[in-house]
């Protein structure tokens, strides 16, 4: 063993009984040890256990950082989610109910049944609607995507999908149909802003919602159908519309989607429905992609939408070939005139 060896031995008993480097350089000198050699040993020794704690405060961060990270993964990615019950949601199929959708198409009013379940709706409402994040604020997409993009709700929502799909009708029908049920949902004329949005799978159970939640529902419905989709916000206006992809002739602001309007009944590419305290849409929205997909051609409804606008534009004293023609188009579209 040489002598710097020995010494080193000698300083870590010493440091056992909690005596300073200072008070042991002092000790070792007084038995004899070379002064130029403690404090070689001493010094070397200290700077070893310097690089020792900041590569374990390192490795300590680290660990911190893959955590924070995880974390945030979890909290951003909105199509994951946990349910506590082994199997995912068939735990949560109990309290069944039929609720039966209505839609139109080509004038003609149907329903389509959809059995709904008490304790997975219950389960959505008492879902925290707060949204987690670090550093920068989500986005309105990754806000929008912590609900449509949920795994367990895809999931309870393919029924409904599947039905619309087996219907005896063309791909392009399936989307008006999607459309139509959406819109036929009734209006939750009651529904505050400072509540809780509901879920898309709320919004079937209760067969109610406000414009954000069926718009919600309807870009779902058209995205599993394989659409082109978006939200159009207007954050002027407080209203949220839906955009499916479209021919740039018929799309609506030079968006690339066609406006359709998901509270009522309506026209695809109707845009000049009026709303209670704002009067007509006015500002740009904002477009909110969610899906690329297919476009639907909406020639008919352009037309018609453009016939039905024109004719409601000259008041209520009408002549009798108008008042005929905005019966027909209003039948064709389930529209209440």
């Amino acid at each position: 063993m040489s002598k710097a060896d020995e010494l080193r031995k000698c300083i870590k008993e010493m440091r056992k009984a909690k005596t300073s480097d200072f008070h042991i350089q002092g000790a070792l000198e007084e038995q004899g040890w070379n002064h130029k050699l403690v404090d070689r040993v001493i010094t070397d020794m200290q700077k070893k256990e310097k690089l020792y704690s900041y590569g374990t405060k390192a490795v300590f961060l680290i660990i911190i950082l893959l955590i924070g990270f995880f974390v945030y993964k979890r909290a951003t990615d909105y199509s994951h989610e946990f349910i506590p019950e082994f199997g995912g949601i068939s735990g949560y199929c109990v309290g069944e109910k039929v609720v039966d959708l209505k839609y139109n198409l080509n004038g003609n009013s149907r329903n389509l049944s959809f059995v709904a379940y008490k304790e997975l709706s219950n389960y959505y409402k008492h879902k925290s609607r707060k949204v987690l994040y670090f550093g920068s604020p989500p986005t309105s997409e990754e806000i929008i995507r912590r609900t449509i993009d949920n795994k367990w709700q895809i999931e309870a929502l393919k029924p409904l999908v599947s039905a619309i799909q087996n219907l005896p009708v063309s791909e392009s029908d399936q989307a008006r149909v999607a459309v139509s049920l959406a819109q036929n949902i009734p209006y939750d004329k009651d529904a505050t802003q400072e509540g809780d949005a509901r879920y898309m799978y709320e919004v079937l159970y209760e067969n109610v919602g406000v414009c954000s939640e069926k718009a919600k529902l309807m870009v779902h419905l058209l995205r599993e159908l394989g659409y082109g989709t978006a939200i159009l916000r207007f954050s002027r206006e407080k209203h949220e519309a839906v955009g499916i992809a479209c021919d740039a002739k018929y799309d609506y602001k030079d968006s690339g989607y066609c406006f359709i309007e998901p509270t009522r009944p309506s026209i695809i590419t109707d845009s000049s429905g009026t709303y209670r305290g704002v009067g007509q849409l006015s500002s740009n929205p904002e477009v909110i992609v969610i899906s690329v997909g297919k476009s639907l051609n909406v020639s008919k409804e352009y037309a018609d939408a453009e016939e039905f606008s024109k004719i409601v534009s000259k008041g209520h004293n009408l002549q009798k070939n108008d008042q005929d023609r905005l019966k027909v188009i209003a039948d064709r579209y389930g529209i209440k005139v």
